[in-house]
């Protein structure tokens, strides 16, 4: 059976995991730099990036959703200061009747994603804008890793 994780939209995040402490070769910048995928060279700043990237060419390749695009826009936010736009790490269509939604990729939390997703949530309420945290991440790792051969550690 195919796996497909639900994510929780950026806005249901609590305040306790903006303090998440993970420390994993995944994450690690140690693995960022450009991989070729489909024959185009593509920069991801981390393993779960990419791995979350090839997951959802998985996905795609097995009509469990329609289409997706890799850091597809930026949203501008109307301030003078501090975070001012923001791009989400993927554009993901379910199918071609329903909007799309976007996602983020998350290893761990700082003030600056804080201010992102409340901004989010203030300019753009029609957003979906869904979270896939660390530990969402290890439960698709740990059910697809072995599926998908491109799936890197």
């Amino acid at each position: 059976s195919i796996f497909f994780f639900k994510q929780k939209t950026a806005y249901e995040i609590k305040e306790c995991d903006w303090s998440s402490d993970v420390c994993s070769s995944d994450l690690s910048t140690k693995y960022r730099g450009k991989r070729t995928v489909n024959g185009v060279s593509i920069y991801f700043p981390n393993r779960m990036e990419y791995n979350y990237y090839v997951y959802l060419q998985w996905l795609k390749k097995r009509f469990v959703i329609s289409d997706f695009f890799y850091q597809p826009k930026f949203f501008e936010f109307p301030v003078k200061h501090g975070v001012t736009r923001y791009k989400p790490d993927f554009k993901v269509w379910p199918d071609f009747e329903n909007p799309p939604y976007y996602i983020e990729t998350k290893g761990w939390f700082t003030r600056t994603d804080k201010t992102k997703f409340n901004r989010m949530r203030k300019y753009y309420p029609n957003i979906d804008l869904r979270l896939v945290s660390y530990q969402d991440y290890q439960k698709i790792k740990k059910q697809v890793s072995g599926l998908i051969p491109e799936w890197e550690g």
